[in-house]
């Protein structure tokens, strides 16, 4: 793992680790990721399982050890189980449909009665993320699906069954969603979401967000994980934080920008 990232900063950090999500989403995003873990900007990446480009990702990263962590998708590209295909969770072409709110999207989906298919779709993306080899013992979602109760019912027994320990924390922008008219039933969900996995014996991060959101976040205790995206775009190579609005953040700022505010 590289780890000029992991250091001990000035303010009450304990410790600083990028993770690039995204892993095996695409051949450009593989060929950025590599291009990052060689030059030192990130610690580790998160590997899709259920992409055409997960086997070219696994050829690249196979070995990797720790430095590779599980990331669970449950709303974009094809499922690994066939019952996931046909519920209305997926098109007629048998695809993740992408919905603007995925969260909302999974809540519809307890309500359709398919909870026990999205825990084997769950339950299949980590055992292929075993037979690649990697023993990460982290979890982290794409498009956040952990943070959603229906989803972390069905998380906490395949993340024990599968031997991880660790899943990233519901901090940052996300906790600021408006999944309800009010902000107080906003804190109170994810607050019911954190104990559900805590009382299961699953650590968190400290905080976890984008490289913006760290910048502004103010003094922060713990251990804190920055996620980036890294892509190339029109030759460029950026980091594609999905900020709700669309924008690209060069990597260049989480690699200078974010370390020279925590370094001492």
């Amino acid at each position: 793992m590289i780890d000029n990232f992991m250091r001990k900063p000035s303010r009450v950090l304990s410790m600083i680790l990028i993770n690039a999500d995204d892993l095996g989403k695409s051949h450009s995003r593989n060929l950025a990721i590599r291009q990052a873990m060689n030059c030192g900007w990130i610690d580790r990446a998160s590997l899709i399982v259920n992409s055409e480009w997960t086997d070219e990702a696994v050829k690249m990263f196979r070995g990797g050890g720790g430095g590779i962590c599980f990331h669970l998708n449950l709303g974009e590209g094809t499922p690994l189980t066939e019952g996931m295909k046909s519920t209305f969770l997926c098109n007629a072409e048998g695809r993740f449909k992408r919905m603007n709110n995925p969260k909302q999207h999974l809540k519809m989906a307890i309500r359709g009665g398919v909870r026990n298919i999205i825990r084997q779709e769950i339950e299949a993306q980590m055992a292929k993320f075993r037979d690649c080899g990697f023993k990460s013992t982290h979890v982290d979602s794409h498009f956040f699906t952990h943070a959603e109760l229906d989803v972390a019912l069905e998380l906490v027994s395949a993340m024990k069954r599968f031997g991880f320990k660790t899943i990233r924390a519901l901090s940052g922008h996300f906790v600021d969603i408006k999944l309800h008219s009010a902000r107080w039933r906003v804190r109170l969900y994810y607050k019911y979401v954190k104990r559900l996995y805590e009382k299961a014996g699953l650590v968190f991060d400290a905080w976890s967000g984008c490289a913006r959101e760290y910048l502004n976040a103010g003094p922060l205790a713990g251990d804190v994980e920055i996620y980036v995206h890294p892509d190339t775009i029109n030759g460029e190579f950026v980091d594609t934080v999905y900020s709700y609005r669309g924008e690209t953040r060069l990597m260049s700022l989480v690699r200078n920008d974010v370390m020279s505010m925590s370094a001492t």
